[in-house]
């Protein structure tokens, strides 16, 4: 437990804000009212112009934070509309291979078919019946007969 017996010390720190810097502004101006060897005319003219000059700073930087946001949400709207149509054109061209791959299994399915009907009637017209050739029974079947062993 010795190990706990020590204070702790904390650092907080803070950094400055837009509240900080208003703050800062007033009281520089406050300060700059008390020294000024100027007229009171004056000093408010160059207040009321040092006041229109903050505002339009301010002003200009809320419209750059717009742009800079508006741009942002643009950017990410169309890389997200990229992925969406990527995904999509990926997912058609999926479905045109599975048909041509459909398309082809069958073509050769019905081939396949052709050709032993083809072999099994030219083998009944020759007078040879597929009993006679063993190795005709254990392969090929006629069509709608199964396979019996």
């Amino acid at each position: 437990m010795a190990d706990y017996d020590e204070g702790y010390v904390i650092i907080e720190r803070r950094t400055g804000n837009f509240g900080t810097f208003v703050w800062g502004a007033l009281l520089g101006a406050a300060v700059a009212l008390l020294f000024a060897p100027k007229s009171g005319r004056e000093t408010r003219r160059e207040l009321t112009d040092g006041m229109h000059r903050m505002r339009d700073q301010a002003e200009d930087k809320v419209r750059e934070v717009q742009h800079v946001v508006a741009d942002t949400v643009q950017d990410v709207r169309r890389q997200f509309e990229e992925g969406v149509d990527s995904a999509r054109r990926a997912m058609e061209s999926g479905r045109e291979a599975a048909r041509a791959s459909r398309d082809e299994m069958e073509r050769h399915v019905r081939e396949s078919s052709a050709a032993f009907q083809s072999g099994y009637e030219a083998a009944r017209a020759t007078g040879r019946s597929p009993q006679d050739d063993p190795a005709a029974t254990q392969d090929a079947p006629p069509p709608g007969e199964e396979h019996q062993e």
